[in-house]
């Protein structure tokens, strides 16, 4: 990222972060013509933001009020006056060589990770911790999600740059997996028949932005000795946003039954991947 970009990106914060993060690895270049702008001697130009083709795609797709964002930031640094480049138009170009940054970054690559989780699944089921035993012995009255979550903190967090509760304009994500902002995975945690449960895809959905491409929904079983059925769990999964017909039961190649499904959210589709956590 050059120092024009990164002070772009700086005032962007203010504004839209995700339009921030999408910079990452980015350059710019002015493009002047020989026109003469509204000013004198300025000249009418063109602002060019040169990313890893990735980025190039997530930035060609903003709408328009998002685009207006970008220029309105270009034109803080490059304001309207004379003998100066009079930027009337932001294209985003595309470069392969750019890509290169992006090999020496972790890619969580969602099948990987996919499998991972259903590792920790497994992991749990067979080893119960003790705040499940405290519960299930009586000693404790009710489950917490922090402690589900705090599970898969420690057991992802050996592999993978982990945070939990991130702020977003909708509230605190309940644990995030990420490389770069271009590049991370959003898990909300439920247990079963508690705190709006059967909101949780909705839920999850409100933390995506347009870089975000799934999410992922870990519902841990409150119920001692009943496995939660997929007839009572499709409640959640047929949220209001649910695409129609687009449910899938999937296996990891640890054997981990899963569930993912497809959603229609503020124009975007996402995916949403589903796992069921049932401690005897």
């Amino acid at each position: 990222m050059d120092e024009i970009i990164r002070t772009i990106s700086e005032i962007l914060k203010v504004t839209d972060k995700k339009i921030s993060d999408l910079l990452v690895l980015s350059k710019h270049k002015i493009d002047e013509s020989s026109t003469y702008g509204s000013r004198m001697h300025s000249t009418l130009s063109s602002f060019e933001i040169i990313s890893p083709p990735i980025q190039t795609a997530k930035l060609n797709a903003l709408n328009d009020e998002e685009k207006q964002k970008v220029h309105n930031a270009v034109l803080m640094i490059f304001p309207l006056k004379e003998n100066a480049p009079e930027i009337t138009e932001i294209i985003f170009i595309a470069d392969p060589s750019l890509s290169k940054d992006i090999e020496f970054i972790q890619y969580i690559r969602d099948e990987e990770l996919i499998n991972d989780i259903s590792i920790v699944l497994n992991l749990l089921e067979r080893k119960p911790p003790k705040f499940w035993r405290d519960f299930k012995n009586g000693k404790l009255t009710s489950l917490l999600e922090d402690d589900f979550r705090s599970e898969f903190y420690r057991m992802l967090g050996m592999k993978y740059q982990i945070g939990s509760e991130e702020e977003s304009k909708v509230g605190r994500t309940d644990l995030i997996i990420k490389s770069t902002s271009l590049n991370r995975k959003i898990f909300e945690f439920k247990v079963w028949s508690r705190n709006n449960y059967r909101k949780s895809s909705t839920q999850l959905l409100q933390y995506l932005t347009e870089i975000d491409d799934i999410g992922i929904i870990i519902m841990c079983n409150s119920n001692k000795v009943k496995s939660i059925a997929f007839s009572d769990y499709e409640c959640v999964i047929k949220s209001p946003e649910y695409f129609p017909e687009s449910i899938k039961k999937e296996y990891t190649k640890h054997g981990y039954e899963y569930f993912v499904a497809d959603y229609e959210f503020k124009s975007n589709r996402k995916k949403i991947y589903h796992f069921i956590l049932n401690l005897k």
